[in-house]
């Protein structure tokens, strides 16, 4: 094995122990998005109960709404290229012949490198592919619908909370 090799696997190595922990990170930051979408979507809520005037509240619910869909599809955006980075290594590491290791090896390119070629327009893309994610969907359908429910209740009872 030549020097070269010896420290593109100690760099590739590298690279997949910080590809587990940026998609760590980026779980916790999810985790964190959600904990502040609930807290000012039930504080909205309660605000609006409490003045018994939907109107005055719709402009910051939308604003909230895509705020926080806009920061949860960008870190899902992230975390996607992460795992996918993450199964292509276990995937190099678990090659049993040695000279189809060593040229993966050789021809990985790091996680940086590659970003940093990618165009704004495949950024955009995988962005919005984030949207098809079931557990994003249903997160965010669930306060369409709440929201969509109160909505629905002052519009047939505007004086039941007066």
């Amino acid at each position: 094995m030549d020097e070269f090799f010896k420290r593109k696997e100690c760099m590739v190595i590298k690279d997949f122990e910080t590809a587990f922990k940026c998609y760590d990170k980026l779980v916790s930051k999810i985790i964190g998005i959600r904990q502040w979408t609930v807290t000012i979507m039930i504080a909205l809520m309660l605000f609006t109960l409490r003045e018994g005037n939907i109107n005055n509240v719709l402009f910051p619910v939308i604003v909230s709404f895509v705020v926080f869909l806009i920061m949860e599809l960008r870190e899902r955006s992230s975390m996607k290229f992460d795992k996918r980075q993450i199964i292509n290594l276990e995937n190099i590491f678990s090659l049993e012949d040695e000279n189809e290791y060593m040229q993966k090896i050789k021809d990985y390119v790091f996680r940086d490198i590659y970003l940093s070629k990618l165009t704004k327009w495949t950024k955009i893309i995988h962005f919005l592919k984030s949207m098809k994610k079931s557990e994003v969907i249903i997160w965010y359908a669930m306060w369409l619908i709440i929201w969509g429910f109160i909505l629905f209740i002052f519009k047939i009872c505007p004086n039941l909370f007066n």
